[in-house]
């Protein structure tokens, strides 16, 4: 490395490589099924339980239409369901289904799965230490 930008500009390039190939490498370990998106907000209602579109568009920092779209994907697959609010007949929820909470259940495992031996060749110490990394850059 002949400059200190030099270096950070690397690290940068590396941070774009390793997060396109773990993506690219978990949707082969999902195979043909839900994306990455999809598999986050199931999994968010699956933790949390029944959400309103607004607050997971704000949770997620996103757009009410970009949460509308994944939500209706997993609606389309009977992952989720909207249903009147029992507290309040104007706002709507969306619930996981039990479908949903099993294909959460499963795509969490081979999360699991997959992330354990990725990092396999780490040692308990060498993960501490990149944790530590990480956290200087947040």
């Amino acid at each position: 490395m002949s400059t200190r930008f030099e270096a950070i500009l690397e690290i940068e390039t590396m941070f774009r490589l390793i997060q396109r190939s773990m993506r690219k490498e978990l949707r082969e370990v999902w195979g043909e099924t839900l994306t990455g998106a999809e598999f986050v907000l199931l999994h968010h209602l699956d933790l949390r339980g029944p959400q309103m579109i607004t607050a997971l568009a704000q949770e997620f920092e996103v757009s009410v239409s970009h949460i509308t779209h994944v939500v209706d994907q997993l609606e389309r697959e009977q992952y989720v369901a909207r249903q009147r609010s029992q507290l309040d007949k104007r706002v709507v929820e969306v619930h996981i289904t039990e479908k949903g909470q099993e294909k959460s259940s499963w795509m969490s495992e081979k999360r699991k799965e997959y992330l354990l031996q990725k990092f396999d060749p780490f040692t308990l110490e060498d993960l501490s230490v990149l944790q530590d990394l990480y956290k200087k850059l947040l």
